[in-house]
């Protein structure tokens, strides 16, 4: 008896298809912009800033793993260290800096802002038209009979299951 292809199977297969296709290039953009950030929250605390930051009592700053800063044409995204930092109180809530369209900030900025854009761009684009794909099928070996480069993520769902037998 053939698998159904339940929306349970059809999200687990659309998932492992999106992590296989993006998340080396999420990784590595989240690595590069949460450098980046690291390199903007170093500008806003030079180092004899951050060295008075931490001679400060613990807890007597807060901390935060963003700061909201501005870019000239760009917005005012938030940048995030990917870590827990100290920052000054009035940086906690509100706009930190505001960056002119001059280099270096602004224009490493929006390369990076642009490509986010366009991997999410595509990535939405990758799921609609697998999401349509798999709509289609009813089976499981009816989809990998139409799709049959979704076989290795389709196929740990072909097998009948006794755990996922309804009676």
């Amino acid at each position: 008896m053939a698998v159904r292809l339940t929306k349970l199977i059809r999200e687990q297969i659309l998932n492992a298809l999106l992590k296989h296709s993006f998340e080396a290039r999420e990784k590595g953009l989240k690595e590069r912009k949460q450098a980046f950030a690291k390199e903007i929250y170093n500008d806003i605390y030079p180092p004899k800033v951050r060295a008075a930051m931490a001679a400060l009592p613990a807890g007597f700053l807060p901390t935060d793993n963003d700061l909201t800063v501005s870019f000239e044409g760009g917005g005012c995204p938030r940048a995030d260290f990917g870590e827990r930092l100290p920052i000054a109180k009035a940086h906690e809530y509100n706009a930190t800096k505001a960056y002119p369209p001059e280099p270096p900030f602004t224009a490493r900025f929006i390369p990076l802002d642009r490509e986010e854009k366009d991997l999410k761009r595509e990535k939405d684009e990758a799921k609609n038209n697998a999401k349509a794909v798999l709509e289609r099928g009813t089976t499981v070996k009816k989809l990998i009979d139409a799709w049959p480069e979704v076989e290795t993520f389709a196929r740990p769902y072909a097998a009948e299951s006794t755990s996922r037998a309804v009676a």
